[in-house]
């Protein structure tokens, strides 16, 4: 199997640290960002199968970034998974009307990281038929 590109997007630096230890090498690609402007530009020039995405980013929201991939580059394709803090219902269906594939409240088991990230990229890929 190919390893899927990941972009994990998160403004926390011990939170990105824990992400880059418990997502598995050998099935990942990562890129590891701490802010929106960064996620953006890896985003375009770079094209990840999956984002891991906090909300509350400095420089650009996750909401608006969700926003400007599925709205304004029309990009329905990669798998988005929300990763916060919040668990408010409210919340979670904004953004699953912004069209995330799966939501992750912190804090989260480390030890099933990978397996809830696949889990959501297998999902939207069976029911969209990307696959890429």
């Amino acid at each position: 199997m190919n390893k899927l590109k990941l972009l994990i997007v998160e403004d926390d630096e011990s939170l990105l640290n824990l992400y880059d230890a418990a997502v598995s090498d050998s099935l990942f690609e990562k890129r590891l960002v701490a802010d929106g402007r960064s996620a953006m530009e890896n985003y375009r020039t770079w094209h990840p199968d999956i984002i891991l995405l906090d909300i509350f980013l400095p420089g650009m929201s996750g909401r608006s970034i969700l926003k400007e991939i599925r709205d304004e580059a029309g990009d329905m394709e990669t798998t988005i998974i929300i990763s916060t803090s919040t668990d408010d219902k409210n919340d979670i269906k904004t953004c699953k009307d912004l069209g995330i594939q799966g939501y992750i409240v912190k804090p989260f088991d480390y030890k099933t990281l990978d397996d809830e990230i696949l889990k959501c990229y297998r999902d939207f890929s069976n029911k969209t038929g990307s696959g890429r």
